[in-house]
């Protein structure tokens, strides 16, 4: 019989052996037959290498590797493992997977640079930064967002719904529910938001020609920054102005209808009116009026247009309605009529400027009733037949 020792760092029961599991750092001594010792010290040196495998292939880069970590202790096999080396090398990974270079000032953006490297960088596009928090958008053509959403704009904001139908989220509050047509409307015994005072009115004029190049002249006190909005019915359809944001351009079988908007300049100014041109000759009517500039944030987009109709009985009501504006918002009301008569309001809506000439009629008001739970509930009454009308509802924040 040959006396001998082992020692283990953790327990180990041998069925081979007698069952005996010794505690960390003891020691086992008895005696067994030469055959017996050989087994157990197979058994312990199995147990050493798996280990040291294991820990091995934890320490080297495998091939997805995205960058050297060196480790400062080497382990070769068959080395006994000692907890200090084992752990440097562990430490030394752990660095390498959360160190970086670099640093962004207080009040930047910070980018990765590089895989471990981080600077101050800024933003780009139509929506910037500068070295700061600040984000600046401007359209694609260098010019800022304005009180108008033109198609260059929708164009910049893509997805499945037009960016007009929510007005760049101007309707979004705690008033106001996205029906399931996509409007924000007023919910039942709602009042709505929007700013505290609507926007000024400064003037407005209209006029009724027989012409296929309608002259509009700034209604009175109209100055640079103001917004112009111009209303026209016609028989023939209408071009749309250069440099005029189009709010609406309907082309209709016995009455074209069209509403555009502009920021006045201070070449605006100067020129004194503008030209609207339809296909070809024909009676019209074509009202303007002008808002001032400090008080107005935007227009609420989509409007709301009743648009054109034929075949207009004398003392005919034609039904206005929009389902968008804020009770504090200013609606603007437009009718023309192919033909001659006088055009009224129901009593929700004021008259601002109104004709009745041959072969075509108008009137432009502006709402000052009560919104209903459906937002404005209006309409009006053509004294006279027509062989067709135009309707337009803008509602001015």
């Amino acid at each position: 019989m040959r006396a001998f020792y082992l020692r283990f760092n953790r327990g180990v029961r041998f069925s081979e052996a007698p069952s005996v599991r010794l505690p960390v750092g003891g020691h086992l001594r008895g005696s067994f037959s030469y055959a017996e010792s050989t087994i157990m010290r197979r058994v312990a040196a199995g147990f050493l290498t798996l280990f040291l495998v294991f820990t091995a292939s934890m320490l080297v880069p495998t091939a997805g590797a995205k960058a050297a970590c060196p480790v400062p202790n080497q382990i070769t096999n068959g080395q006994p493992a000692d907890a200090t080396v084992i752990m440097g090398n562990f430490n030394a990974v752990g660095n390498c997977a959360t160190a970086t270079t670099g640093s962004a000032s207080a009040g930047s953006l910070a980018a990765f640079s590089g895989p471990s490297s981080i600077a101050a960088d800024n933003l780009s596009g139509d929506c910037s930064t500068a070295g700061s928090l600040v984000l600046t958008c401007t359209k694609t053509n260098g010019a800022p967002f304005a009180y108008f959403a033109t198609g260059t704009d929708a164009g910049q904001l893509t997805g499945t719904i037009s960016v007009n139908r929510f007005d760049h989220g101007n309707y979004a509050d705690g008033s106001h529910f996205l029906r399931g047509d996509g409007v924000w409307a007023i919910p039942p015994g709602g009042t709505g938001g929007g700013t505290s005072t609507p926007p000024v009115i400064r003037a407005s004029n209209i006029q009724s020609v027989s012409s296929s190049a309608f002259t509009v002249t700034w209604p009175a006190g109209t100055v640079q920054g103001d917004v112009v909005i111009i209303f026209g019915e016609s028989g023939w359809g209408f071009s749309n102005p250069s440099g005029w944001v189009v709010l609406d351009n309907e082309a209709g079988g016995y009455a074209s209808g069209v509403v555009v908007a502009k920021v006045m300049t201070a070449a605006d100014i100067a020129a004194g009116s503008a030209t609207v041109n339809t296909s070809s000759a024909y009676n019209g009517v074509i009202a303007a009026v002008t808002i001032d500039g400090s008080t107005m944030a935007g227009v609420r987009l989509p409007g709301s247009f009743v648009k054109n109709g034929n075949n207009l009985a004398a003392g005919a009501t034609i039904n206005l309605s929009s389902l968008t504006p804020y009770p504090t918002d200013l609606t603007l009301v437009f009718v023309g009529v192919r033909g001659t008569s006088n055009i009224t309001f129901s009593s929700g809506v004021t008259s601002m400027s109104s004709i009745n000439a041959p072969n075509a009629s108008g009137n432009l008001g502006k709402f000052t009733g009560a919104l209903t739970d459906l937002g404005v509930g209006e309409s009006a009454t053509s004294s006279a037949s027509g062989s067709g009308y135009y309707t337009a509802i803008v509602s001015l924040r």
